[in-house]
Parts: structure tokens; C-alpha cells; sequence
């Protein structure tokens, strides 16, 4: 079983000192239900902010939340 060993009152708490600092090179991320609402398709601008804080990145052009693979059976 997966227990955390921190919890967080927000994704905005989770620095990219923080994320240094524990030795994370990589972080997975679900956007709907657990970063924003399922219903909304773009990142508003405060996960935008904090995406940019972890990535160094600027520029939204590409900002695009990209569908779940689904196999043909579903």
C-alpha cells in the first residue's frame, strides 16, 4: 500500500525548492479532480503560475489539456 510521507493544503505549496530539496527529478500530475474541476480544459492562471514555477516556463501557447488514451474496447 502507498502512504504519503507529506501531505500539502495545496499543489501551490509544493515548491520546486521543496521538490530539490527531496531529490525529485520528475513529478506526475492529474489535472481534473485533482488540480482543477474535470470540466475545465485549460489550466486557469494560478496552476499556470505554478506549473511556470516548476518548469522555467512562459510562454501558455501550447497549454493544452490532452485527452486519456482510450484502447477500442472502451
Amino acid at each position: 500500500m502507498l502512504t504519503p510521507d507529506i501531505l500539502f493544503d495545496s499543489y501551490r505549496d509544493i515548491t520546486p525548492a521543496f521538490l530539490q530539496g527531496q531529490g525529485v527529478t520528475l513529478l506526475l500530475t492529474d489535472l481534473d479532480y485533482t488540480l482543477a474541476p474535470k470540466v475545465v480544459r485549460r489550466p486557469d492562471d494560478a496552476l499556470r503560475q505554478w506549473i511556470d514555477g516548476l518548469e522555467g516556463r512562459r510562454d501558455h501557447r501550447d497549454d493544452r489539456v490532452q485527452q486519456p488514451l482510450r484502447y477500442a474496447g472502451d
